[in-house]
């Protein structure tokens, strides 16, 4: 959030500010790390995500911005230059997990789609993650669950 004193700054990990007003891609790494940082992987928190999607429209990247979730994992593979075939194919998080026949071909190498298809539950919700099999029990949001929802223009 902007401040009248100094850059804007959003919540990070346990609530520490982020400053956004420098640099977007480093108030995001903060947030996430990648696998090049050699970092142990755990799974995301939701509560990253709506800081990642205003990150991304403070960036400019509106369209990214609609995708946090995709957004981190492609981050946590090194491969964000895959976002614009997300975006052109009109995949949204909605559409995780994938696997191999629903990921699009821009990550065509054998590699870098099985990186994606096993690091998937990393940045999937408690949630969504349960409800994967399809045998689960119905869940409930802690907090209003129209918070993990972007209204966008009409």
């Amino acid at each position: 959030m902007a401040s009248k004193n100094g850059p804007a700054t959003t919540p990070g990990p346990n609530n520490q500010a982020v400053d956004v007003g420098g640099d977007i891609e480093a108030a995001i790494a903060a947030l996430i790390p990648s696998i090049r940082q050699g970092h142990d992987l755990k799974p995301v928190p939701d509560s990253i995500y709506p800081q990642i999607f205003r990150l991304l429209e403070l960036g400019g990247k509106h369209a990214w911005s609609l995708r946090p979730r995709t957004y981190a994992l492609l981050r946590l593979i090194g491969r964000l230059d895959a976002m614009t075939s997300f975006v052109s194919e009109g995949l949204f998080d909605v559409s995780l997990p994938y696997n191999e026949k629903t990921l699009p071909d821009s990550l065509n190498a054998p590699r870098t789609r099985h990186k994606f298809l096993d690091l998937q539950p990393l940045i999937l919700s408690e949630q969504a993650a349960g409800a994967g099999g399809g045998g689960g029990r119905h869940r409930h949001f802690g907090i209003d669950g129209d918070n993990y929802f972007v209204q966008s223009a009409e």
